[in-house]
């Protein structure tokens, strides 16, 4: 019998050393003789009765594969069978309980585990020089999405964006990084069916002296005459008359104020960039978005140069979360949830926001529980969860 690499299930002592050994160490086991993983590599002294292991007959470490704690699963009838990734099917009991152990992982993915649940792996932030014509570079120490550069490429040369993408992947923290990598300011506007003119143009309001009307310039105005980055966020939902003025103020390089008397017409300033978000191309509602609308085409043609069409970024979401385990299940959970057609999605935004709570002390459980709160029963059987 070969000595193993396994985790102690009991608190004893070491047959090498005869140093503690704690619940739930890694050790090297052989014929109910355990051994410190430090002794079986030489960094400690063979010690004890010769029927101890010598340093002959310790083995050269190795990478091994061990199962972590927690390795055997009972899943009762009718209930959904674990993520087949992470437990392998075993058998099933008299009763009818299926039996599942969990797959073993190499010794070197445990220690990087067991490095990320105390916080002691930090996700490398890659660091991006922007250089836009004759502008000073800016440097960027963010995690950006697989987007940002062909977005930069757009912006740099003052074209219409329209980002199409799913829900929670990104696009309005992009659209400001945007900003910051070409050096200007940022603002935005949600759009929705109850959304004016007034809010595009500007309004008269009662603020002068003896409730006098006076014109306050919007902040659409205000990027469009003096430049900056402006997000049109949730563009599929806005209104159709906005959307016109809209059209005018981008086709034009002037836009039309006529609650300012003094200025009627607003210029276009070489530095104003605008970026619109969207969940649909354009088409109206569907099953996940109901809440949507169609797009005039002379709307889309505004922007048909820029489309960028976006999708979750795994790699952007590796560097967010560093638990390996939960973030392959989060991705298991949406590649099933979109395979079933369900109306759900695990966003980047969420993966981003499960980081800061596990970091807090939330264990993944709780993490995906509050992931599927609502979720019908079918739903989570559908996607794994029970």
């Amino acid at each position: 019998m070969e000595w193993r690499l396994i985790n102690s299930r009991f608190a004893g002592k070491c047959a090498a050393c005869g140093g503690e050994i704690e619940a739930g160490a890694q050790i090297y086991w052989k014929r109910r003789r355990a051994v410190h993983v430090v002794c079986m590599n030489g960094q400690r002294p063979a010690e004890g009765p010769q029927s101890q292991p010598t340093a002959q007959e310790l083995p050269e470490p190795r990478e091994e594969k061990v199962r972590p704690l927690g390795n055997v699963r009972y899943v009762a009838p009718g209930e959904p069978e674990p993520d087949p990734a992470d437990w392998e099917y075993r058998k099933t009991s008299k009763k009818g309980n299926r039996v599942y152990v969990r797959r073993p992982v190499s010794t070197e993915r445990l220690r990087k585990m067991v490095a990320e649940a105390l916080g002691q792996l930090k996700p490398e932030v890659k660091e991006i020089v922007v250089r836009v014509a004759d502008r000073p570079a800016i440097t960027m120490e963010e995690r950006v999405h697989e987007k940002f550069a062909e977005i930069l490429d757009l912006a740099a040369q003052r074209m219409e964006i329209l980002m199409i993408g799913p829900a929670g992947c990104g696009k309005s923290h992009l659209a400001d990084q945007i900003a910051k990598a070409l050096g200007l300011r940022f603002g935005s506007i949600s759009c929705s069916a109850g959304m004016s003119e007034g809010q595009i143009t500007g309004r008269l309001i009662p603020t002068g002296d003896g409730g006098r009307f006076e014109y306050q310039r919007s902040q659409f105005v205000e990027f469009y005459e003096e430049g900056g980055v402006f997000l049109l966020d949730e563009i599929d939902a806005a209104d159709a008359n906005v959307l016109l003025v809209i059209n005018q103020a981008l086709a034009n390089g002037h836009l039309p104020v006529p609650n300012r008397i003094t200025n009627p017409q607003a210029k276009r300033h070489p530095d104003f960039v605008l970026i619109a978000a969207a969940n649909t191309f354009g088409n109206g509602a569907n099953r996940m978005y109901v809440g949507r609308n169609q797009l005039d085409e002379s709307t889309l043609d505004r922007f048909r140069i820029g489309q960028v069409v976006m999708d979750y970024d795994q790699v952007l979401e590796e560097s967010l979360l560093s638990d390996g385990r939960l973030l392959e299940r989060l991705w298991s959970i949406r590649r099933k949830a979109a395979e079933c057609q369900l109306r759900r999605v695990v966003s980047t935004r969420f993966i981003a926001k499960a980081a800061t709570m596990q970091a807090a002390g939330w264990g993944s459980e709780k993490v995906i529980g509050q992931l599927v709160c609502g979720w019908t029963q079918d739903e989570r059987s559908k996607v794994g969860v029970n």
